[in-house]
């Protein structure tokens, strides 16, 4: 429910064709981390039930499980709790035979791929950063043993290598410094492979080619630019990621507590002020 105009969004789950995130959330009622395990057990068990009444089942290898819960010291700081190795949270998922199997409990700072996307539930862009050097570096070195011609590379560059490595782009909420260095070791190994000495500034790797640079693809400005769309496309609609941003943005105002229009005032400034989120 968003804060300011009480609009409410109801989510059951995320269901795609392959992959299934059960969110289970309940701000309606103060539940304990157990309670909300025994819960998020429960839903798990009755989903996996219906699952093999329709002849499929989960696969134990592929399944894991967030408990986040929060901690408060005498000072009143926040931390998440360590429920990842409390032996009382142990889930378990049916299987067609009748019998159950355990599924990874993760800590909340372990960021796992969902449709090509890593996240973690704290928030951090670390994984997304290194599955794109980890992307980047396989392209990289694929073409070095290549007999690609130097045309080809930054053809490629285009059309295969961004589209890989970037997707998912705009879900990745790392600070532009992070993104800025991200593939600076991978740009410097292909630049020979196109014709470039290694000894080039570089500065000039991730400059546009119309202001004379290699033009390599700037993950900083990149993100910025699907940022900019994913809002211009989605807020104002009744999409789900609609309703996401218009939440996101009230919540904002509510914790800046400064005016209704945050954007005017420097994040610099007041950016330890605010939880950082979608906006």
């Amino acid at each position: 429910m968003c804060p300011v105009t009480n609009t409410v969004t109801k989510l059951t789950a995320i269901l795609y064709v392959d992959d299934c995130d059960l969110i289970h959330i309940d701000m309606t009622s103060d539940d304990s981390a157990f309670v909300t395990f025994e819960k998020m057990q429960e839903s798990v068990k009755n989903w996996g039930r219906l699952l093999i009444a329709s002849g499929g089942s989960y696969k134990p290898p592929k399944c894991f499980f967030h408990l986040v819960s929060f901690q408060w010291d005498r000072k009143g700081q926040w931390s998440y709790e360590n429920n990842h190795e409390k032996l009382e949270y142990a889930m378990e998922v049916p299987l067609p035979d009748g019998s159950v199997a355990k599924i990874d409990h993760l800590p909340v700072d372990t960021a796992m791929e969902t449709l090509g996307v890593w996240s973690e539930p704290v928030g951090s862009a670390a994984g997304a950063s290194e599955a794109m050097k980890t992307k980047a570096q396989g392209w990289v070195n694929d073409a070095k043993e290549s007999t690609l011609k130097r045309s080809d590379i930054w053809f490629l560059m285009d059309v295969q290598f961004w589209p890989r490595v970037g997707y998912g782009i705009c879900c990745n909420i790392a600070p532009h410094a992070m993104l800025e260095k991200c593939l600076s070791k991978q740009y410097y190994e292909i630049h020979p492979k196109g014709g470039v000495i290694s000894s080039a500034p570089a500065v000039i790797r991730q400059l546009g080619k119309g202001f004379y640079g290699m033009g390599c693809p700037h993950p900083g400005i990149e993100c910025f630019a699907a940022q900019i769309s994913k809002l211009l496309m989605h807020y104002g609609c009744s999409s789900s990621n609609g309703a996401k941003l218009h939440v996101s943005l009230r919540q904002l105002i509510v914790e800046l507590g400064l005016s209704v229009q945050p954007f005017q005032h420097s994040f610099e400034r007041f950016k330890k002020h605010v939880a950082w989120c979608w906006l």
